[in-house]
């Protein structure tokens, strides 16, 4: 029987904004905001995290803007600003988060009032 590794399955949907389910490309005018919203979700406990990737006209590389979980719409939210007339590409990028998770679990464990301190094997 063969190893291998399972990967949690990570959902990215309903992103916005899209004009006509992104048949037609989304205008703003140099300057303004681009808000950019999406569900993304996965199996499992761990955290998420998420960012939205943009590559200006002209530009190279791609820029990383981080994505924010808003906990009462339950969607994560971002933003980026238009600096210049052209053709702009923008996508979602969202992995799990082990640290994170692992400083998330241990904030509750200081809270609590629980042991964190590591045994002296010496």
């Amino acid at each position: 029987m063969k190893d291998f590794l399972v990967l949690p399955r990570l959902v990215i949907e309903n992103v916005t904004p899209l004009v006509d389910s992104g048949r037609y490309p989304l205008k703003r005018l140099v300057g303004d905001a681009v808000e950019v919203g999406a569900d993304i979700f996965k199996d499992g406990h761990d955290l998420i995290t998420a960012r939205v990737v943009v590559k200006g006209p002209g530009d190279s590389n791609f820029a990383a803007y981080p994505m924010e979980y808003d906990y009462p719409s339950d969607r994560w939210t971002g933003r980026f600003n238009v600096d210049r007339v052209g053709r702009w590409e923008m996508a979602i990028e969202a992995w799990p988060d082990p640290f994170r998770t692992w400083r998330a679990a241990l904030e509750k464990r200081i809270e609590a009032g629980q042991d964190i301190d590591v045994p002296d094997f010496g």
